[in-house]
């Protein structure tokens, strides 16, 4: 399945990347030669952007940049990659220093990534997510070394609210370090937030949003329907913790949504997964969406989704259903409405 879709600036920057990006964060479950070769399939049919993190991993706890770094053995200039720093790696390894933005962490984790990855560079490096214990002049200052270095081109953040993204172009403009071009944040129809601050400031200060999370961690992607079971070995199902959260998931304005891309996804024939993409990707703020899959045929829904023209009036429906919708289903927000639910 080639890719039919635009190749895109990210961000304000010059440089050219598919509307879907090819997601390593494979939540441990293939092996290696598995990862590595979905990944191959998706640069050989067209996808340049492929997204990583050094605490990504597969089977055996073995990291995802492995099998990147494999993938990319002979067609390392055909793919724009990006891997990230700042979550906790080995806990016994570096100690209290063993994540954050500081100056020692971020130089020490940039080598470990690139031996893992097999290459001189990573296209855009990631701030995985804010450290208010570091001052962010000593982040920025660390990620422009690595950009004086040639240990990378880009740098971005994940995570990080309208503010914190700000502070941080104000701290890179103090010291005339390069801006940072991208963003990585979650955003679909049932998660909506980032309309309300994150997309004017993207808009005014040319920040290009990798949208994450399309499907909800597959909620809308089809295998889930209200008022019936999990199905057996999905995620929520595999997952003690959102195993316990699904039932109190599909009600009210949740229903509603999931309704109308089933009824879409009948109108124009493809997929639940592929109407929920191509609605993210209607937005001009987004640069594209990072979409994870464990096998090709997983991952042709996203391809797809990228070639996909929804009529205006599709699009205006979804914007009215799932208006004000902020269910985040990334793993704190989880944890905290578990909690919250517990304790009524």
């Amino acid at each position: 399945m080639e890719y039919q879709g635009k190749y895109v600036p990210l961000g304000n920057s010059g440089l050219k990347v598919s509307q879907i990006a090819f997601g390593c964060g494979f939540r441990g479950t293939p092996p290696l030669e598995d990862a590595v070769n979905v990944i191959t399939q998706a640069i050989e049919n067209g996808i340049n952007f492929i997204d990583c993190a050094n605490i990504y991993t597969i089977a055996d706890n073995e990291k995802s940049e492995i099998a990147l770094g494999k993938a990319l053995e002979g067609r390392r200039d055909k793919a724009v990659i990006t891997s990230k720093v700042g979550s906790w790696v080995k806990k016994d390894d570096q100690g209290p220093n063993g994540y954050g933005g500081s100056r020692y962490h971020i130089l020490r984790e940039i080598d470990n990534s690139l031996r893992r990855l097999k290459t001189d560079h990573i296209d855009v490096y990631l701030l995985h997510q804010p450290d208010p214990t570091t001052p962010p002049e000593e982040t920025v200052r660390a990620m422009e070394t690595l950009c004086q270095q040639g240990k990378i081109r880009y740098v971005g953040v994940c995570n990080y609210d309208a503010w914190q993204v700000v502070t941080a172009l104000d701290a890179q403009h103090r010291i005339n370090a390069q801006p940072l071009i991208a963003m990585q944040n979650p955003y679909n129809l049932l998660n909506r937030t980032l309309e309300e601050e994150t997309f004017p400031m993207a808009a005014h200060y040319g920040v290009g949003i990798m949208a994450y999370g399309a499907l909800a961690s597959g909620l809308l992607g089809g295998r889930y329907v209200p008022g019936q079971p999990m199905p057996p070995q999905s995620f929520w199902a595999r997952s003690p913790l959102y195993r316990e959260y699904y039932p109190y998931l599909f009600r009210g304005q949740v229903v509603e949504v999931v309704a109308s891309v089933r009824k879409m996804s009948r109108k124009y024939g493809v997929s639940m997964a592929q109407i929920a993409t191509a609605w993210v990707l209607t937005h001009p703020e987004v640069s594209c969406v990072v979409a994870g899959a464990n096998t090709w045929e997983d991952f042709e829904d996203s391809i797809l989704a990228a070639g996909l023209t929804l009529e205006q009036a599709d699009v205006q429906e979804l914007d009215r259903v799932s208006y004000g919708m902020r269910e985040n289903f990334t793993l704190p927000h989880v944890t905290a409405v578990m909690e919250r639910i517990k304790g009524e």
